[in-house]
């Protein structure tokens, strides 16, 4: 690879982190905000599993760190 692809390729896998970052952890932020201004007492059964599914996308997003990292080296 030439140096341009090298760089090109760098720049693609740090935009792609950036945004899997903000969206994996745009969600629990979202639940963080809403148990902060309605308490904990509001959680449905529904919010609940949602938040069950955030924690699984936060590990989500760390798993697929390092695919982009092992990716990059090929």
């Amino acid at each position: 690879l030439t140096e341009e692809s090298k760089e090109k390729v760098s720049r693609t896998v740090a935009i792609f982190i950036a945004v899997k970052f903000l969206v994996f952890r745009s969600m629990p932020v979202f639940f963080d905000l809403y148990e902060n201004l309605y308490g904990i007492e509001s959680f449905g059964v529904a919010l609940s599993i949602l938040v069950r599914i955030s924690d699984f996308m936060i590990v989500l997003n760390s798993a697929t760190n390092s695919l982009a990292y092992f990716g990059k080296k090929r």
